[in-house]
């Protein structure tokens, strides 16, 4: 992996490819902004290869390159942190993948409806259902569910960091441990089911669009000489 942010981890480099197979290893190079991640087999690196060259992959709002490494297999060094686990940080595994994602909004300053967050996450790809709660003293937040892992994977790395308005109510989105289906009673003012006939209260008209409507990055071009081991960059 190239261009990392400088404050990235393991968990960010081993969700970028979590989807496509399972992580053995992973090695950060943070003076080079650099990461390396060495997955089982060269069919696992090459899914995800062949899926980021036409979805430009992100950490945190950040545009990362991702490409073949020249290594066969990460060897320990002493002098950049190392790990041979594939869960880190409390980010989901690629067996604990899902469709559904964890969003927090952060710094709120005005309110966030159900409709919002389906015409944001509609960018990315088709959204099955939403369900939102807020404990006392903590953030807004809501589940929302994805019709595939391509695109909860795309959703969240291109729109985690992202302000929904301007200057404020920043999201924050993880791979969520709730697994498909969301459950959402009918009726339910803070839950949706966007599969049912009426998903909206009183109509079968579309939500209303955000002044701030989130755009999906251009694709970028990649290595293209095979290895199961990637390397990400600036």
């Amino acid at each position: 992996f190239k261009n990392l942010p400088i404050d990235v981890t393991e968990g960010d480099i081993t969700a970028v490819v979590a989807a496509f197979g399972r992580v053995v290893r992973t090695l950060l190079v943070p003076h080079k902004r650099q990461g390396f991640v060495q997955m089982t087999d060269i069919d696992s690196a090459a899914a995800a290869i062949n899926y980021y060259t036409t979805v430009a992959p992100r950490i945190r709002s950040q545009p990362i390159g991702v490409q073949y490494s020249k290594h066969k297999e990460i060897q320990p060094n002493s002098r950049y942190p190392s790990n041979a686990s594939s869960n880190f940080n409390g980010l989901a595994t690629p067996q604990d993948a899902n469709t559904v994602l964890h969003v927090t909004i952060l710094n709120q300053r005005l309110p966030v409806t159900i409709e919002n967050l389906h015409t944001i996450f509609t960018s990315y790809g088709e959204v099955l259902r939403v369900v939102t709660f807020q404990k006392p003293n903590s953030p807004f937040q809501a589940f929302v569910e994805l019709s595939t892992i391509q695109s909860a994977i795309t959703a969240r790395q291109v729109l985690d960091g992202k302000d929904i308005f301007q200057n404020c109510n920043t999201l924050r989105i993880s791979i969520a441990s709730v697994k498909p289906p969301l459950q959402v009673r009918p009726g339910d003012p803070k839950a949706r089911d966007f599969t049912s006939s009426f998903p909206f209260p009183g109509s079968s008209a579309p939500a209303p669009s955000l002044l701030n409507r989130f755009n999906q990055p251009p694709p970028s071009g990649h290595s293209s000489h095979p290895s199961h081991v990637l390397c990400v960059d600036t």
